[in-house]
């Protein structure tokens, strides 16, 4: 793969006119990393910033889903769901754990957008269970002439997942753009 430096993005430059780097990687958000990724800067509503990439698998498979930096807990205390992080660039103004809302905006109910994830989960569900289906009856039915094996209903079943989080990804920072009051 040719990558073309030529348009990769500038660094972030915070307001000391100093490149921003992650404090989890310690790499220069913005700009190419080792591994060929490029992260842009994400916020936390405690105001401390980091990479994209770093800072969302850091709340994902942190056992205590907290900030790196202050070690505030970036968990909604009524759901559960964690607190997602902002680009810094659209990023809502910081807030207190206190003011942080006791629901995520899915649990909040906020209508049509409560809606739309259930019922694509449903119809992720769906999908596999009729997947799994195929995987169990048709081996069955058709012998060694069955042309769906287990490795492409799993890999079937990755890639509804992965379209699934894209769908709840977008669908979360849409009416995310759309809200008018706190975002968190």
């Amino acid at each position: 793969m040719m990558w073309n430096f030529k348009s990769a993005p500038k660094p972030v430059r915070v307001e000391t006119g100093e490149d921003l780097v992650c404090d989890i990687c310690s790499e220069t958000i913005g700009t190419t990393r080792t591994d060929g990724s490029i992260e842009i800067a994400y916020m936390l509503p405690c105001a401390h910033t980091f990479g994209s990439l770093c800072i969302l698998q850091w709340l994902q498979f942190s056992p205590q889903h907290d900030c790196p930096n202050c070690r505030r807990r970036m968990v909604h205390d009524g759901c559960g769901h964690i607190i997602m992080p902002h680009k810094l660039s659209t990023a809502p103004p910081s807030i207190s754990a206190s003011e942080t809302p006791s629901h995520c905006i899915q649990c909040r109910g906020e209508g049509a957008v409560a809606v739309a994830l259930r019922m694509e989960h449903e119809r992720l569900q769906l999908q596999e269970g009729a997947l799994e289906g195929l995987r169990t009856h048709l081996p069955r039915l058709f012998g060694s002439q069955a042309a769906i094996t287990s490795r492409t209903v799993d890999q079937r079943i990755s890639s509804l997942r992965k379209g699934f989080a894209v769908f709840q990804e977008r669908t979360w920072r849409r009416f995310e753009d759309r809200e008018r009051r706190q975002r968190w």
